[in-house]
């Protein structure tokens, strides 16, 4: 006895469609618990359990400033991977266009190793962001932020070929805001510079 059965795929929705051909829809969903972490892992390190970490023999509490530079140097390099790899698929995406027809971008973008690719180092820079911003040296004290005011106005005028008088007039903080640089030892005895005003003259030749 012969039977025969056919099964129709199921059509997907256009919602799943459009967002499986955008290259950063996977890359921003993987950013979201990446940010997650790294508030969960600064909760970690402050609550009153992460001193049991210190009973373990194969841990080794690292000092902020060689933590600040692990992170800053992980982040950096993840960045600027990430602007490598995206650049290369762009190029990529762009020459098979032109050259093999537009529904070769469409497979380009809907790849799930590119999207997950870029998804890791975007998730990694974001984590080291988060967890950066916290690392803080133990004679490191909280400095306030600060809202500055500049302007600046500049007229040139032009008096022959290829030459030119210009005149400017430029202010900084000229609400006299007072602000601490938090990079200096000596942030409390040396506030930055408050309200200046300078005029000047530029001219070329």
């Amino acid at each position: 006895m012969f039977q025969a059965s056919f099964a129709r795929a199921r059509p997907a929705s256009p919602v799943r469609r459009s967002t499986a051909r955008q290259l950063l829809f996977v890359p921003s969903l993987m950013a979201t618990p990446a940010v997650a972490l790294g508030a969960l892992t600064v909760w970690l390190d402050a609550a009153p359990a992460a001193g049991l970490l210190d009973g373990l023999s194969w841990y080794q509490a690292a000092k902020p400033d060689g933590a600040r530079e692990v992170l800053s140097t992980i982040a950096g390099s993840m960045i600027t991977v990430a602007g490598v790899v995206f650049s290369i698929t762009i190029v990529a995406i762009s020459y098979a266009a032109s050259q093999y027809g537009p529904r070769i971008r469409t497979n380009f973008m809907s790849d799930r190793g590119n999207q997950f690719t870029s998804g890791t180092f975007i998730a990694t820079f974001l984590y080291c962001l988060v967890v950066l911003r916290t690392v803080k040296s133990r004679d490191e004290t909280r400095t306030n932020g600060y809202n500055m005011f500049n302007a600046t106005r500049c007229y040139r005028l032009n008096v022959g070929l290829r030459k030119s008088v210009e005149l400017y007039a430029r202010g900084t903080d000229l609400a006299n805001e007072l602000a601490f640089s938090h990079t200096s030892f000596v942030k409390d005895q040396s506030p930055l510079r408050g309200r200046n005003i300078v005029f000047g003259m530029r001219h070329q030749f």
